[in-house]
């Protein structure tokens, strides 16, 4: 890999803008940002260094999850105050994953990446699964019991007890971590946890494209300080990720996530296994 890659051309310009704009729109639409599948594409397609991947990655996501989110908000389907809860404790992980990309060599990165792409990918399908079975929760004599009706009328019911609220403050941290080392995976973190302590899933794929708006501000400054960012790169990808920013909600909106979580899962594999190879390379 070179330590700092040549300048984009306009076919690799379009390339990325697309690449950006098709990822933003299909994981915005369950509640990931699209660094999930750009930051390996920039490894694998364009041989960037994991650092400048990582931090380009973000840099360019940042516009398709603002994007993204403030279409969930006017669909009024997002917990603020949840989406806070997921993320007090995400820029102490964003600052710390950010220094670790830059001291750890570009192999044992990919491996980490790899690996945690695997577990995100057991996590969505594992997500697809909980999510078609309905199971009734009983009232806790200790929880927070949330209430959102959306803009079409839709009423969305959820309880969180002790357990479930220290389970926030784990994802909270562990988020933040994935997003400033391998700039992904924050909102896979929060997304699978909300949806297995009983968020419902719609209220889940929102609130957690809007908490990722404050973890990845952290990782592109954090990011942008240690000269990770690539702007010939960022530039473009950040024109697809605010379109695809746009659609991705109202994809979301009117189809079941289940078949769609299915299919990411499939694809998130095969991409961290390709990346826990580069071990071996």
């Amino acid at each position: 890999m070179q330590n700092h890659p040549p300048h984009v051309n306009v076919a690799e310009a379009i390339s990325l803008t697309l690449i950006a704009f098709a990822s933003t729109t299909l994981l915005s639409a369950v509640g990931l940002a699209g660094g999930v599948l750009i930051v390996p594409v920039l490894v694998l397609l364009f041989g960037l260094e994991s650092r400048y991947a990582a931090g380009t990655g973000v840099f360019a996501i940042i516009f398709g999850i603002f994007s993204a989110a403030f279409t969930y908000f006017r669909q009024r389907r997002v917990d603020v105050k949840l989406a806070l809860l997921f993320d007090t404790l995400d820029i102490l992980g964003v600052v710390a994953g950010a220094y670790l990309v830059v001291i750890l060599p570009s192999r044992v990165t990919a491996l980490l990446m790899g690996g945690f792409l695997l577990f995100s990918a057991w996590r969505l399908w594992a997500g697809s699964v909980k999510e078609a079975i309905n199971v009734e929760r009983k009232s806790r004599g200790i929880s927070v019991k949330r209430r959102l009706t959306d803009r079409d009328g839709n009423v969305y019911e959820y309880e969180l007890g002790v357990p479930e609220l220290a389970l926030s403050q784990l994802a909270s941290i562990l988020s933040g971590v994935a997003t400033g080392l391998f700039g992904i995976g924050g909102g896979a973190v929060d997304t699978t946890m909300m949806m297995l302590i009983g968020v419902p899933p719609h209220v889940a794929v929102a609130t957690s494209v809007f908490g990722m708006t404050i973890t990845k501000i952290t990782g592109v400054i954090s990011h942008l300080a240690l000269g990770n960012v690539l702007l010939e790169y960022g530039v473009p990808l950040a024109v697809g990720a605010t379109v695809g920013g746009q659609l991705g909600p109202r994809i979301s909106r009117r189809l079941r996530p289940l078949m769609l979580r299915k299919a990411l899962s499939i694809v998130v594999l095969l991409v961290g296994l390709r990346m826990a190879t580069l071990w071996f390379e």
